[in-house]
């Protein structure tokens, strides 16, 4: 029997599922060394690649099997994006915009309150050079006032020239997110750009958490700063431009793409007609087929429409186990790879599920009186 390049398995022990893909021959000598910070759910999950390793292995952190199928398309169009990458030689060039918008994602895993990074202090020793310092409590002003002061440093020419500079800093972090973004490279105007941008943002972000820490929760006065993301090479104006922009965000035309990449995954046919007809009664529900205007109060009275609907076959009510388990996956499935392929901004079905109790059998005590 082949095997199948990607799949979810479970662990001796553990009902929570594991991701595994094989990685491909193509680009195995370029993957090792490489440093991901892959999206699972909500989250981000670091994970190096060593050169003794065949496959990509982790957790899907979930034992919902609504929420492992769209965690596992959401990991599985990551790593897909990092493969092209990599099989890529020339370096890109990006304009400020551009390295801007690629700062904001530091911005907002710093500032965001479920996805914050773990604390970071650069402390300056007396040779000159830096030091990093991770502090677990990150709710004191004077932490946050060490931290921008040793980023001032670190962004300032020192009187003595310093081993330790921007790109040892946050190299790291802008190869994870331009691998995330399909870039295995850039040229080095390009790069330079994008140190400067993420030093920036990053000095944005400890100001805000320094705000937090001091009890200020109040927006952000620099967190509509960034731009959104476009790609090189993607078309900036004209009606061409709207007119190829306007189909990627189709609902109908979603989950075709979802299909293209998810049979090569190893998806059944059955899998995308379920989906495929959900998108349909989605469409039909909606009255339009624009996935950017779909939000999560549609997806909930969508849910509750099918939950009031009648079964045709029996007569009865749809199943919370059918809704739930094909209907909201299907669109948790494809919101979810589209958000990784950067169609959407968000995933409007994230989060929604129905809680299905298990069926009570109606039978006599196995002891009786």
């Amino acid at each position: 029997m082949l095997r199948r390049l990607v799949r979810s398995v479970k662990r001796s022990g553990s009902s929570i599922p594991v991701f595994v893909q094989r990685i491909p021959k193509d680009v195995k000598s370029r993957a090792v060394g490489q440093k991901l910070s892959v999206p699972v759910g909500e989250s981000f999950v670091p994970l190096t690649i060593s050169a003794k390793a065949k496959d990509v292995r982790l957790s899907l952190r979930t034992r919902d099997p609504s929420d492992a199928k769209v965690r596992h398309a959401q990991v599985a169009g990551y790593l897909e994006t990092v493969w092209q990458a990599l099989r890529s030689d020339a370096p890109l060039p990006l304009t400020h915009r551009q390295a801007t918008a690629l700062a904001g994602e530091l911005y907002r895993a710093w500032t965001a309150e479920e996805r914050r990074e773990r604390t970071t202090i650069l402390e300056q020793a007396e040779d000159g050079t830096f030091r990093r310092v991770y502090e677990d409590e990150d709710d004191e002003p004077d932490y946050w006032t060490a931290a921008l002061t040793a980023l001032d440093r670190l962004s300032s020419p020192l009187p003595a020239p310093s081993p330790f500079t921007l790109e040892d800093a946050l190299g790291p972090l802008v190869d994870r997110l331009l691998l995330g973004r399909g870039i295995s490279k850039v040229d080095s105007k390009s790069r330079e750009t994008l140190l400067e941008c993420f030093a920036l943002a990053l000095k944005d972000a400890f100001e805000t958490r320094k705000r937090n820490a001091e009890g200020d929760y109040s927006p952000a006065p620099k967190s509509e700063r960034f731009p959104e993301w476009r790609p090189p090479g993607a078309a900036a104006s004209g009606p061409a431009a709207t007119t190829k922009a306007l189909a990627k965000q189709s609902l109908k035309g979603l989950v075709e793409d979802w299909w293209k990449e998810s049979h090569a995954s190893g998806y059944s046919i059955a899998t995308y007609e379920s989906y495929r007809s959900t998108i349909q009664r989605f469409c039909k529900f909606l009255k339009h087929d624009d996935a950017r205007r779909v939000t999560a109060d549609d997806v909930l009275r969508f849910k509750d429409a099918r939950l009031a609907e009648i079964n045709p076959r029996n007569g009865k009510p749809i199943s919370p186990k059918t809704v739930k388990d094909s209907d909201l996956a299907a669109l948790k499935s494809v919101f979810g790879w589209a958000v990784v392929n950067r169609r959407i901004s968000s995933n409007p079905a994230e989060g929604i599920t129905i809680r299905t109790g298990k069926r009570l059998q109606e039978r006599e005590r196995g002891f009786t009186s």
